[in-house]
C-alpha cells in the first residue's frame, strides 16, 4: 500500500473513532421562582410539558406555594429544587419568613427586598443590617422541611437571588444543610458550566435568537446549566415588579415562548443536545413500580406454599401497590442494587400498624422462616426509621443507648436486633402520605422521613442486595417507589 494512502486512511479512521467516542452536550434548563404567582406556576408547568425545561425551583414562603405543591406532585417527572429565599423584592407582593428571624426582616416583618445594597431601595438590603447566621440556618431549615413534607420529587436546593452564596459562612451552611437533608446535588461538583443569553434578550424574538446562539455554542462532552424565569403576559404578572424591573410580564412571557419554540427544539435534536435534570448528574433514575402490575418484583409468602389458592397479600389498587394485612410475607425486587437513593411514598390505609423496607436483602427466609437476610428500615407507626438487623448488622452513634447492652446485640432470633431511630416525631398524621428516602452508599445507610434525618448507620455488613417491602399485619399503600443510582 502507498505510504501516503496508509496515513490518510489511518487519519480518517482516527477521526471516525474520536467522533464515535464523543457525546453531545448535556444541558439543564432550570425555571426559577415557582410559587411567586399563579401565572408563573402555569408557565413553568407548560415549559416542562411542552418545552425544554427539566428542573423547577420552588419558593416555599410564597403566596402560591400550595398550588405549586399540587402541580409538582401531579407531574412526578419534574426535578424540583427548594429555592431558598431571604429576600422579598417585589413592590406589590411580599414574602414573610416561616420562622421569626429578627435580623432578616424589616419593621413590617417582611424579608428585606435585596441581599446587597440597591440604589432604588436604600437601607433595604440584608447587607445594610447585621444578620445572624443562626437566623439564616433556622429559616433555611424551616423552608427545606416544609418543602420535603409536601413535595415528592425534591432533589436539591438553590438560592433565590444568590442568598445561599452571600458569604462564606452562609455558603458553608447551605452545603451542610443540603447534605443533611439528602439534597446535596451541586452542579459545580460535576463540572457544570453556567450559560446565559448570547445577544439581545429584550423581546421573545430576541430571546429565541439568543437561545439559539447558546445552543450552537455548546461543546460535546460538556454539561451546562441555563436558568431563567418563565411567565405569562397577563394582568397578574403585569402587577408584579420592582423599581428597575418593571416589564416582568413581557420579559417572562418571552422566556416561555423561547423554551417552547419549535425551532429551538429542532436545534436541540439536530445538535444531539441531551436535556437533563439535576438528578441526572448523580445517576440514572428509575421507577421500581409502574402503577399497573408487579413487573420487576416477585412475591415470597411462606403461607402460600401450603395453600396455593391463598390470596396474595400484595395487590395493585387504583394505581398503587398495596400491602395487605391478612398474612405475612414480602414482595422483593428481582434485581440487586448497590449505591442508590430510594424514595417511597406510603401511608397506612386503615388502622396503624407495622410494615418495613428491607435493603441489601439476600438469603430468603433467613429469620423465622419468613424474613430475608437484610437490614430493615422500619415503617411501623410512630417508629419509622428504626433499623432492624436481620442476619446483617450495622452501627450507629450511641449504640448502647439506642440498642441496649452490648452483650445482647445480635442479628438472629430474640437478640437485640432493633436500633432505635433519632426522631419519632417525623411521621404525618394517620391517613396522610409519608415520604421516606433511604440512601445506601457503600457501607452507610441514611434514612429521612418527611425531610427529617431519622437514622444514619455505618459499617453495614452488606453493601448491596435486593429491596423488599413487607406485609406484616397492617394495610399499607405505596404510590411511589423510585430509585436513583449514585455514581
Amino acid at each position: 500500500m502507498n505510504l501516503n494512502l496508509f496515513f490518510l486512511l489511518f487519519f480518517i479512521s482516527l477521526v471516525i473513532d474520536l467522533h464515535s467516542q464523543s457525546a453531545g452536550p448535556r444541558l439543564i434548563v432550570r425555571g426559577d421562582d415557582m410559587g411567586f404567582s399563579h401565572s408563573g406556576n402555569m408557565a413553568m408547568i407548560e415549559a416542562f410539558k411542552n418545552g425544554i425545561e427539566k428542573s423547577i425551583e420552588v419558593i416555599v414562603p410564597s403566596a402560591w406555594f400550595p398550588e405549586a405543591v399540587i402541580l409538582l406532585n401531579d407531574h412526578p417527572g419534574i426535578d424540583v429544587g427548594v429555592h431558598l429565599v431571604l429576600t422579598s423584592e417585589w413592590d406589590n407582593i411580599k414574602y414573610r419568613p416561616l420562622t421569626h428571624p429578627a435580623s432578616l426582616v424589616n419593621e413590617d416583618g417582611y424579608f428585606y427586598p435585596f441581599i446587597y445594597p440597591h440604589k432604588n431601595y436604600p437601607n433595604q438590603s440584608i447587607m445594610d443590617h447585621k444578620y445572624k447566621l443562626a437566623d439564616v440556618e433556622q429559616e433555611f431549615r424551616a423552608q427545606i422541611e416544609m418543602a420535603k413534607r409536601h413535595i415528592r420529587n425534591l432533589t436539591h436546593i438553590s438560592g433565590h437571588m444568590g442568598c445561599t452564596d452571600m458569604d462564606s459562612e452562609v455558603k458553608a451552611l447551605s452545603k451542610r444543610l443540603a447534605k443533611e437533608y439528602g439534597l446535596d446535588i451541586h452542579p459545580e461538583d460535576f463540572g457544570v458550566k453556567n450559560v446565559t443569553y448570547i445577544g439581545l434578550k429584550g423581546t421573545s424574538k430576541e430571546k429565541i435568537q439568543s437561545l439559539k446562539a447558546i445552543l450552537l455554542s455548546l461543546e460535546p462532552n460538556e454539561t451546562y446549566l441555563f436558568i431563567d424565569h418563565p411567565g405569562m403576559n397577563d394582568s397578574e404578572l403585569r402587577a408584579i415588579y420592582h423599581k428597575g424591573y418593571e416589564n416582568v410580564a413581557e420579559d417572562r412571557a418571552g422566556v416561555l415562548q423561547a423554551w417552547t419554540d419549535k425551532s429551538i427544539k429542532k436545534i436541540i435534536s439536530q445538535k444531539g443536545i441531551q436535556l437533563i435534570s439535576y438528578a441526572d448528574l448523580i445517576g440514572s433514575k428509575q421507577q421500581l413500580f409502574n402503577g399497573k402490575d408487579h413487573n420487576g418484583w416477585h412475591v415470597d409468602v411462606p403461607a402460600m406454599d401450603k395453600d396455593p389458592n391463598m390470596k396474595s397479600p400484595f395487590i395493585i389498587r387504583d394505581g398503587k401497590m398495596v400491602s395487605l394485612a391478612h398474612t405475612g410475607g414480602h414482595i422483593i425486587t428481582d434485581a440487586i442494587y448497590e449505591n442508590y437513593r430510594l424514595n417511597i411514598d406510603y401511608r397506612f390505609a386503615g388502622e396503624p400498624g407495622n410494615c418495613g423496607v428491607l435493603v441489601h436483602a439476600s438469603v430468603p427466609r433467613r429469620l423465622y422462616g419468613m424474613f430475608p437476610q437484610s437490614i430493615e428500615v422500619q415503617m411501623m407507626h410512630e417508629n419509622a426509621g428504626d433499623f432492624w438487623c436481620i442476619g446483617e448488622d450495622i452501627s450507629v452513634p450511641d449504640m448502647t443507648q439506642r440498642r441496649g447492652p452490648k452483650e445482647n446485640w445480635g442479628v438472629d432470633g430474640d437478640k437485640k436486633r432493633r436500633i432505635i431511630n433519632l426522631n419519632d416525631g417525623a411521621e404525618k398524621p394517620l391517613g396522610q402520605w409519608n415520604h421516606m428516602q433511604i440512601e445506601c452508599f457503600g457501607k452507610e445507610i441514611k434514612v429521612w422521613v418527611n425531610g427529617i434525618l431519622v437514622n444514619h448507620g455505618h459499617n453495614a455488613t452488606a453493601s448491596k442486595g435486593q429491596i423488599a417491602l413487607q406485609a406484616e399485619g397492617s394495610e399499607v399503600e405505596f404510590r411511589t417507589v423510585s430509585l436513583t443510582m449514585l455514581k
